[in-house]
């Protein structure tokens, strides 16, 4: 959201010469409803607050009305859609915290408010969309806070990963805003599922008691076009490999046989040991681990060497409850279970052949990439059915006019063509 140029105008008056450029004071003598106005109309929480750092006066107007300024704020930044996104990582976390019991009704009551929610973000009525999403106070510190410290560097630096995996000789420049809101979006989505599928700490009890992971993919992913699902997928896949190479390089550490467990005289190994010989085993306690969230995955790619993402990894390690993601987005019954039993306006529109147009970038449409694969038709395939080397690169993020300036998309549809006809033997073959 641009700054408006009444505002501009107020803050940024012509300089003339031998007069000081008016300072946050002079903002500070307008009347109350004026200031209120400014607070409303800045882009972003990082204007906030260093408006209200910088201003007693501004703070003083920001606490009369902290909810709607903070609300206006985050909304600026993230977009309305996104911010639904947002809100809903946050109400689930309040509603299931760590070890609560999720059980099937209420899983499903709160994905069907979370559509709901959705649909109104992208209302064609402004005022609709707008409201979308009505987080209490507490929420809404806690929803910045997240942004601040998880959300937003995790975006840049997952956009620096897939980057280097593009290309390494390319330098990584500022995201487009359709960039950062893909990636945001399938970071708070990814967030979503770890609080309602996710296991509790050390694997204890408290998961949905759903039968199968497909059905969670259809539950959980209800009204999102598969181009969004690969965004969530893209995510998971990072984390996937930084989680495999964290684990291969600490399987002695933890190893149950490893000198400094000898002195357990438990009936079961030590609660620090893990067997990561057993590739069960090991993918397991990846996707356990995976699953207990962002903030996690912050710590260790936030950490500065190798021996502190290890020592990271090994106070998280946690296997898995009895939902899977590699399942809930991997090859098996979930597609013709979803064809047969859940069809949806995504398979009916891949049914009658609809076509598909790249319409700019546009946040709510399909990247450049999703509609060069298919050739300007609607197919509704997502998850492992598609190639990794794409989703290591995150294929679904990039704005056209990076990939073409770069020459990522001869790179990733050299990529596509390489691996289209195994796609298809999956597709036809269902799994």
């Amino acid at each position: 959201m641009k700054t408006p140029n009444w505002l501009r105008r107020l803050t940024h008056r012509r300089k003339k010469p031998n007069r000081a450029v008016p300072s946050v004071s002079y903002l500070e003598t307008l009347p109350a409803e004026l200031r209120t106005l400014i607070l409303f109309s800045l882009a972003g929480v990082e204007d906030l607050r260093a408006l209200v750092l910088a201003s007693p006066v501004f703070y003083q107007q920001y606490l009369l009305d902290r909810r709607a300024v903070l609300a206006s704020a985050l909304r600026a930044e993230l977009g309305n859609r996104v911010f639904v996104d947002a809100y809903a990582a946050q109400a689930s976390a309040t509603r299931y915290p760590l070890g609560s019991k999720r059980g099937r009704h209420s899983v499903t009551w709160f994905l069907d408010k979370y559509l709901e929610l959705r649909l109104r973000s992208i209302s064609d009525d402004p005022a609709d969309a707008a409201t979308a999403g009505n987080p209490s106070e507490d929420d809404l510190i806690r929803m910045v806070c997240f942004y601040r410290s998880v959300a937003r560097l995790l975006a840049s630096e997952c956009a620096a990963l897939f980057l280097r995996k593009l290309d390494p000789s390319l330098e990584v420049d500022a995201l487009s805003v359709t960039e950062q809101r893909r990636l945001l979006r399938a970071l708070y989505r990814f967030q979503l599922f770890c609080h309602l599928f996710g296991p509790s700490p050390r694997g204890s009890p408290g998961w949905p008691k759903f039968g199968f992971s497909e059905e969670i993919q259809v539950v959980f992913f209800r009204g999102f076009p598969p181009w969004e699902i690969e965004e969530v997928h893209c995510v998971y896949t990072l984390i996937r490999e930084k989680y495999t190479s964290i684990l291969d390089a600490i399987q002695g550490d933890v190893d149950p046989r490893d000198p400094k467990f000898a002195d357990w005289g438990g009936p079961i190994a030590h609660p620090a040991s893990y067997d990561l010989s057993s590739i069960n085993n090991r993918i397991n306690i990846r996707q356990g681990t995976a699953t207990l969230g962002l903030r996690i995955l912050q710590e260790i790619l936030g950490a500065t060497d190798p021996a502190a993402q290890s020592e990271t990894m090994q106070k998280h390690m946690t296997r898995a409850g009895k939902t899977k993601f590699e399942q809930v987005l991997g090859f098996g019954p979930a597609w013709p279970f979803r064809r047969d039993q859940h069809g949806n306006e995504a398979e009916r529109a891949e049914a009658r052949g609809d076509r598909m147009r790249f319409d700019r970038d546009r946040e709510d449409g399909p990247p450049l990439p999703w509609v060069a694969m298919w050739q300007g038709k609607w197919r509704n395939v997502f998850g492992d059915q598609l190639p990794e080397a794409l989703k290591i690169r995150g294929y679904v993020f990039w704005d056209s006019k990076r990939l073409v300036r770069t020459g990522g998309k001869d790179t990733l549809m050299n990529m596509w063509w390489e691996e289209l006809e195994r796609v298809e033997m999956r597709v036809r073959r269902g799994y």
